[in-house]
């Protein structure tokens, strides 16, 4: 892996071992305005949001020994 992927990585390895939860969704069909929205509103309450390559998420999450997520 590239210098620069693993850089990726390890950020998103410290963004998910930091958080105290991780939701994981598909916002395919989400306008450029709704994604502001929801970005301000979760500014609000102190949390955060993320767009991240679903393997740069699925090598964090095994690198730091935590649980693949599954589709529901």
């Amino acid at each position: 892996m590239r210098k620069e992927k693993i850089s990726v990585v390890a950020e998103v390895q410290e963004w998910v071992q930091n958080a105290p939860y991780i939701v994981v969704t598909d916002y395919t069909g989400v306008t450029v305005e709704q994604f502001s929205e929801l970005r301000n509103r979760l500014a609000a309450t102190k949390s955060e949001i993320h767009v991240v390559k679903n393997t740069f998420l699925r090598r964090a999450l095994s690198d730091a020994s935590l649980p693949r997520w599954t589709t529901i």
